[in-house]
């Protein structure tokens, strides 16, 4: 079993990036990406535990993208396999960290002209070595007791119309796309139950448009899909002649209810991920 998709502390998850492998291993999974949030600088630390652990890793991205959506739905692209000296990719993830930075202090004033009080110190100690976001202030109204959930706080606060929200720079889908294969890698949509729309049928009509923007497959296992999503995720892609891959989206304790390997991700998925990495680093 693998799993393709999990956050360390250098985003949104509580585990460093060696907890990861520790915990991979402990499981006994074969093969684990780390795809953290808009940022890269855990991969290294990642890359090199998952060496001395002898488990197959690969250097991943998770990046938000600006898309067309049904009210409520989301796009995020996976850039798996990726080369982490690509200077582009480099410079445009700087640039989402700088933004990010400008954001979060938005975030922040925004809660205070609404009575809640939030430092900023404060916020950079709950962010530590990572990049701020969302999550992050969640953990500190949970903290105050503001509200009692990490839920509740993006309900009451942190979602799109409510006082602490701030909107966040996105790549078009076809940028973030080429972005991933200028640097080598493997471009997949994730979670696509998440695009917001009512059915797998609708669901499965936008992956197969998205395929014009490049993308070279989406996640088709993930914590709590059912078989029948899975299935039909699946059969898509193998029409569309792209791939599949998956994982858990483990995020530590930030989520609670999702387990690292909980994706039930098969290993013959890597097999297909392999060649394509390696037919895009000839091309890239």
């Amino acid at each position: 079993m693998i799993d393709l998709h999990m956050h360390s502390t250098f985003s949104d998850g509580t585990d460093r990036p060696e907890q990861l492998v520790d915990r991979a291993r402990g499981l006994g999974l074969s093969a684990i990406a780390l795809t953290d949030h808009d940022t890269v600088e855990g991969v290294p630390a990642f890359l090199d535990a998952a060496q001395k652990a002898q488990i197959k890793a690969f250097a991943g991205v998770e990046i938000s993208v600006d898309a067309d959506l049904p009210a409520g739905g989301h796009l995020h692209l996976l850039g798996l396999g990726i080369d982490l000296q690509n200077s582009i990719l480099q410079k445009t993830l700087q640039r989402f960290a700088s933004v990010r930075e400008t954001r979060s202090e938005a975030m922040v004033s925004r809660l205070n002209l609404h009575g809640i009080e939030i430092g900023l110190d404060e916020l950079r100690r709950e962010v530590g070595e990572g990049v701020a976001g969302r999550p992050h202030v969640a953990r500190l109204l949970v903290k105050k007791g503001v509200v009692g959930s990490i839920q509740e706080a993006f309900e009451q606060y942190l979602s799109k119309g409510k006082p602490g929200y701030v909107e966040k720079i996105r790549l078009g889908l076809k940028e973030a796309t080429d972005l991933v294969h200028m640097a080598g890698g493997v471009a997949v949509i994730a979670h696509p139950q998440f695009l917001g729309f009512p059915d797998l049928k609708e669901c499965r009509r936008y992956l197969g448009e998205a395929i014009a923007a490049g993308v070279d497959g989406w996640e088709a296992h993930y914590t709590g899909l059912t078989p029948e999503w899975t299935e039909g995720l699946v059969e898509e892609a193998r029409l569309c002649g792209k791939i599949v891959t998956g994982g858990s989206d483990y995020h530590g304790s930030l989520i609670k209810d999702i387990a690292m390997g909980d994706g039930q991700v098969p290993d013959a998925v890597l097999g297909p991920l392999e060649q394509l990495l390696t037919i895009n680093k000839k091309n890239g």
